[in-house]
């Protein structure tokens, strides 16, 4: 039987991994562990399915013990870790991935000093394939009194 058990997860990520049964524990004392453990749950030829070692018992040496424990009785060890969701803060960059040749007709196009601010917006826009902002500019470029290389 694969049998699944956290400390702080979710039963249905431990459903989706595998678990045919699961035990999850929400305080440091971890009374499901011990009814898992102590009521021979899992026996010879059982799967214990974690999302991290650290779900055994929070603690090298605690999950040390809790290994041995598993090997004494013939249970097999699985840790099947969370997928990562993490997503960068903030708005993505437009312009880090653009190629030098555009990034310096991006530049011409900005300092020009004939053309009025949006003429100039509109141009980089038009350059760069995407809608770019005054402030991407000034940023990238710098301003008509202080120009960046």
């Amino acid at each position: 039987m694969d049998i699944g058990y956290g400390y702080k997860r979710l039963e249905l990520d431990l459903l989706a991994r595998g678990a045919d049964r699961v035990y999850i524990d929400t305080n440091k004392e971890r009374p499901q562990r011990a009814d898992m453990l102590e009521q021979v749950a899992l026996r010879s030829g059982d799967t214990l399915i974690v999302m991290s070692e650290r779900d055994l018992g929070g603690s090298p040496k605690a999950d040390a013990k809790i290994k041995k424990i598993l090997a004494e009785r013939g249970v097999e060890l699985v840790i099947k870790p969370p997928v990562s969701t993490k997503q960068a803060n903030g708005r993505p960059s437009t312009l880090k991935s653009a190629e030098a040749a555009m990034l310096e007709e991006m530049h011409k196009a900005w300092h020009n000093p004939y053309w009025t601010e949006a003429g100039r917006v509109r141009e980089c826009s038009r350059i760069a394939g995407q809608p770019v902002t005054k402030g991407q500019m000034v940023y990238r470029f710098g301003t008509q009194e202080k120009p960046k290389k």
